[in-house]
């Protein structure tokens, strides 16, 4: 019998994947299940028991409006109870948004729409986090996000930018949300830009600029986080 760890991966958009992380669950061992959330029923939803941890990458969905759907109320129940088992958890964009939903914080419109490549800061308890402080500070990371979350109660803020004060936290040890997109490759973000219907001519320019000098430095470096968190999560599998 196979006893390997098995990692429920919840999409929120047709095809998407973990990308180049996938290679770092696979020298882990660890196996990946891909469900399309909104494929799924309102009592389809997968037993928690049945899997050893959970990421959730982003979407386009827009969470605040759609905050009450009994779909999106299920998918949060199924997060929270992820997290009360103490299963490793990690929230790329929708998917931090939706942990913190899961954890009683509200989610809300962001003032500045993030797009393209962005600078973050690390708050101090950034710095002395394991899995994002080697990161360093300040570090670069790929955006594509309208909405954001407050910090939920009992979490640790671990990350900012000019425009938006919420873009990594950790709760207990065993979760992590993170606004950016550590998963991105550069057929995503071409893909992204041709869909785009408001970005000017100067930033599709200055995003491609930054992608062909930066993206494979980031990729590696953020390999580098995701084994940092199954590592520290190791115990909680």
């Amino acid at each position: 019998m196979d006893d390997s760890p098995k990692f429920l991966i919840l999409r929120h958009i047709e095809g998407n994947s973990l990308s180049h992380l996938a290679p770092v669950l696979d020298r882990h061992g660890v196996a990946c299940v891909y469900r399309d959330a909104e494929a799924l029923e309102n009592t389809d939803w997968p037993d928690p028991a049945e899997y050893d941890g959970l990421m959730i990458l982003g979407g386009y969905e827009h969470l605040p409006e759609i905050m009450k759907s009994a779909r999106i109320r299920h998918e949060i129940e199924f997060i929270r109870e992820m997290i009360d088992r103490e299963k490793p958890v990690f929230g790329i964009c929708l998917g931090a948004q939706l942990i913190a939903a899961s954890l009683g914080a509200p989610v809300r419109k962001n003032p500045f729409s993030e797009r393209g490549w962005y600078t973050l800061n690390l708050t101090e308890d950034g710095i002395k986090d394991p899995v994002l402080g080697p990161l360093g500070n300040p570090f670069l990371q790929f955006h594509w996000h309208e909405d954001t979350y407050d910090l939920p109660e009992n979490a640790a803020r671990l990350a900012y930018s000019e425009t938006c004060p919420q873009q990594a936290f950790r709760y207990e040890n065993h979760v992590y949300g993170v606004q950016f997109h550590p998963e991105i490759d550069k057929a995503t973000i071409l893909e992204w830009i041709s869909q785009a219907k408001t970005l000017t001519e100067k930033e599709t320019t200055d995003m491609l600029s930054v992608t062909a000098t930066c993206l494979a430095r980031q990729q590696e470096a953020n390999r580098a986080m995701l084994d940092r968190f199954l590592n520290r999560c190791a115990g909680n599998r």
